[in-house]
């Protein structure tokens, strides 16, 4: 029975790390694109899968990142037919603070275990 219970743990983590995994690819991937809002809402996603890890600080630090990038976004949404060049700073103040909502996120899981470390030597398959 207990080794029915790890297996079912492994699989439900496997698949956490899968889900993040993709996540921050398709957040990476629009970021590049230049699609702030998708790249803002696939790392929003992130945080959701792993947020009971989080302590009360660190998501009042992340809401306020994300209330900061929802505002920026929803105002560039507003001017982008009335004035381009206001809209267009808005969207930049946006990326400027999605980058550093990115960090923490990155920091916060590498803090939680949700990364894999590096090995000493990355020539070898096994250590």
């Amino acid at each position: 029975m207990t080794e029915e219970i790890t297996k079912v743990a492994w699989n439900l983590s496997a698949q956490l790390l899968y889900e993040i995994a993709n996540l921050l690819s398709s957040a990476n991937n629009n970021y590049i694109s230049g699609h702030i809002s998708k790249a803002f809402y696939s790392l929003q996603g992130v945080k959701m899968r792993f947020i009971h890890s989080l302590q009360a600080e660190e998501r009042d630090t992340l809401d306020k990142y994300e209330q900061l990038i929802s505002k920026l976004i929803r105002a560039n949404h507003t001017l982008r037919n009335v004035n381009n060049t206001r809209a267009a700073n808005f969207l930049d103040k946006a990326a400027k603070i999605y980058l550093i909502y990115n960090e923490t996120i990155m920091d916060y899981l590498e803090k939680y275990g949700y990364l894999i470390s590096e090995k000493e030597d990355a020539s070898k398959m096994v250590s």
